[in-house]
């Protein structure tokens, strides 16, 4: 398990709406708390049998272990629409052409310029495909690409077409 210091203060994050997981097996008990909004798994803790039947006694203070994963987009949503982008060279049978699709969408000026994270996911059925440009043959690329944004934005994206905001049908405004 890697070691985490915190050099900077945490922001309080205020109310927060999750569900929790007990997963029993021989050696540890593992409790798994997940936040609505991201949909991300907030803490993992491993605790002893023997330790967690203590805890059910009401006793306080009991040892564990917890990993907490990247606390920025806990209470955040995610946004995602999909691209499609030019790559420079015929690529429909070409065994690179996946390589070249993941180094092409990292340098996309809208991925790069407004914080996009592209998936270099190029295995499906459509994901390379040519279009007629001016009488040329142009070869493209597909894939999605998400980023994480708070509630104000998130209702913004989710009234423009194209794109696909997770866990805000859920939300309470």
């Amino acid at each position: 398990m890697k070691e985490v210091t915190t050099m900077g203060k945490l922001k309080p994050m205020g109310k927060l709406n999750g569900n929790i997981t007990i997963l029993v097996s021989g050696d540890y008990v593992e409790l798994e708390i997940n936040e609505d909004n991201s949909g991300c798994r907030f803490v993992t803790m491993r605790i002893d049998p023997v330790d967690f039947c203590k805890l059910l006694g009401r006793q306080a203070h009991v040892p564990c272990t917890f990993e907490v994963p990247d606390l920025s987009i806990i209470g955040m949503y995610e946004v995602m629409t999909d691209i499609e982008f030019p790559i420079p060279v015929d690529s429909s049978y070409q065994p690179k052409r996946k390589e070249i699709a993941t180094e092409t969408v990292k340098k996309l000026p809208r991925v790069v310029e407004d914080g996009w994270h592209p998936s270099t996911y190029f295995g499906s059925k459509g994901s390379f495909f040519s279009k007629e440009v001016d009488g040329k043959t142009v070869y493209y690329a597909r894939t999605n690409m998400s980023k994480w944004v708070d509630l104000e934005t998130a209702k913004k994206f989710n009234e423009m077409e194209g794109y696909n905001v997770h866990a805000l049908n859920r939300v309470r405004y």
